[in-house]
């Protein structure tokens, strides 16, 4: 399991009873850590992948993990909305301490979206939606980090046997970058 057992874990499901619509598919949080998930099942269509234009290519991804051409909030936009609307009300009832942590993660299928740039390119987005966002000072969000589904199983038992900590993985990432 991605998170161990000292974590508080819910679905999206779970927390959309408690607290309506618009919260993220998954959330885990503990101490002062919480872990914001949007799991994209997306794949890049042929015509796209196989072209070499850069405009298209982008428009294909603005319009999947940022907002729809119909301008519906996806991937990177849903994090920031659960951020600064949604994540007050479940903070209310759970006892985090401290300065509050947060990492927005994108969880996704296609390999195709693997090229760091991909990842590079929404977290530069992500940074200006949020600057949009009234966001409580006291929180500290992270960078965005995209991961594939298959590198979360793949590592699945590092997790659970406590040899890869998520949030000091995610910090080193964000470093390395």
């Amino acid at each position: 399991t991605l998170v161990d057992e000292g974590f508080h874990k819910f679905t999206g499901t779970e927390l959309e009873k408690v607290f309506d619509q618009g919260m993220p598919d998954y959330i885990a949080f503990k101490s002062n850590k919480v872990f914001v998930f949007e799991f994209k099942d997306i794949q890049m269509k042929s015509d796209v992948r196989q072209c070499q234009d850069y405009d298209k290519i982008i428009n294909f991804v603005d319009h999947s993990l940022i907002a729809s051409e119909s301008g519906k909030p996806k991937g990177i936009t849903q994090l920031a909305n659960v951020i600064e609307k949604h994540l007050n009300k479940a903070l209310d009832s759970w006892n985090i301490n401290g300065k509050l942590q947060i990492y927005p993660i994108i969880v996704y299928t296609d390999s195709c979206f693997d090229i760091e740039g991909f990842n590079y390119y929404l977290n530069n987005k992500f940074k200006i939606v949020m600057s949009e966002k009234k966001v409580n000072t006291d929180w500290e969000v992270k960078d965005l980090v995209m991961v594939n589904l298959d590198s979360l199983m793949m590592f699945e038992r590092a997790f659970k046997d406590r040899k890869l900590d998520l949030d000091t993985l995610l910090d080193e990432y964000s470093v390395y970058q």
